[in-house]
């Protein structure tokens, strides 16, 4: 339906400049992810991502190691094969090169801006080679399902099959993500943020409903909350067990600042599963828990909130369980 709302609003503005109907397309589309992650959310996480990105940028203009570089133009490599909008495109403007240098020229803005004020010209002239070479590269009409796509995790338990959709439909968004976090781990502020946003990344997966078939099969001896909310947890600290240790070996004194964050990460989680089967009807396919997690996520940031998000957590487990004997009855 989105993508069909793109070709008429294309359709509709053929008489346009490519330039500006480019422009139209990008702010409804950067519209419709804002609404999709909610804007308290988005609003919560901003501090958290522009500190992320001012951490990246020291680090690439601080250092003559073309590592990081690479790892960039990997990242941007990957996403540039998996565009889904080459048909869009195409309805605008037959020759798709410019378009695609101007906007990753754009996208990576803050980061050869920075390498040319700090004098990098290696690594800027790296990144403009490669935007280029990237550009000339003409990615698939309809993107092919990868090999990670097309499997089904079966090492996660099938109670959580919330976490093998999540992870196969944005695999290497993930990857990517994870392996920058590992590698700037010696940062200190890098762990104690990749935490909470893959604790925020792991929420997301919890906003769909299953079928009803589905729910009676996973839920055949009424104790689905304890067993989802315990395997989620455990999956959830195991993988992130290489950031956990990279972070005390490099950062040991601040030992304290991951316990609490992965004890907030946890309640989190935990509280989106409450909420997802406190809402869970039949005949529904979304939870609308954006404003819920909001308001839990917010609470964190004031010690003298604390209180909030625990009693919320309780009350919702209890409302989780009672609908969840009502539906299984």
């Amino acid at each position: 339906m989105d993508r069909l709302g793109d070709l008429l609003l294309i359709g509709n503005m053929k008489k346009q400049s490519p330039s500006l109907l480019i422009l139209q397309l990008r702010l409804r589309q950067l519209w419709r992810v804002c609404k999709e992650v909610g804007w308290t959310n988005f609003i919560l996480m901003s501090p958290f991502l522009v500190i992320v990105v001012l951490g990246m940028l020291e680090h690439l203009s601080t250092t003559t190691n073309v590592g990081s570089m690479l790892l960039i133009v990997f990242t941007l490599g990957g996403m540039h094969w998996k565009r889904k909008d080459r048909i869009l495109l195409e309805q605008i403007s037959p020759v798709l090169f410019p378009i695609f240098v101007i906007e990753y020229l754009l996208l990576l803005l803050p980061v050869w801006g920075s390498l040319v004020v700090f004098g990098q010209w290696l690594q800027c002239s790296i990144l403009w080679v490669m935007i280029v070479l990237i550009s000339l590269w003409k990615p698939a009409a309809i993107p092919t399902a990868s090999a990670i796509s097309r499997q089904n995790l079966y090492w996660i338990p099938r109670i959580l099959f919330e976490w093998r959709t999540g992870l196969r439909t944005h695999f290497w968004k993930y990857s990517f993500s994870y392996l920058i976090a590992v590698i700037w781990s010696y940062q200190t502020i890098v762990v104690p943020i990749a935490v909470p946003i893959f604790a925020l990344i792991v929420v997301s997966f919890f906003n769909d409903l299953e079928n009803r078939d589905l729910l009676l099969a996973v839920n055949h001896d009424q104790r689905l909350l304890v067993k989802k909310v315990g395997q989620s947890l455990l999956l959830f600290h195991s993988l992130l067990l290489p950031l956990y240790g990279l972070f005390l070996y490099f950062h040991a004194q601040y030992w304290y600042v991951l316990l609490v964050l992965g004890m907030i990460s946890s309640l989190l989680i935990a509280f989106a599963i409450c909420i997802k089967y406190k809402s869970y009807r039949f005949e529904y396919q979304k939870v609308h828990n954006n404003l819920a997690i909001s308001i839990f996520t917010a609470c964190w940031l004031y010690p003298f909130f604390w209180p909030i998000p625990i009693i919320m957590l309780i009350v919702y487990w209890r409302q989780a369980q009672r609908n969840l004997i009502h539906h299984y009855a």
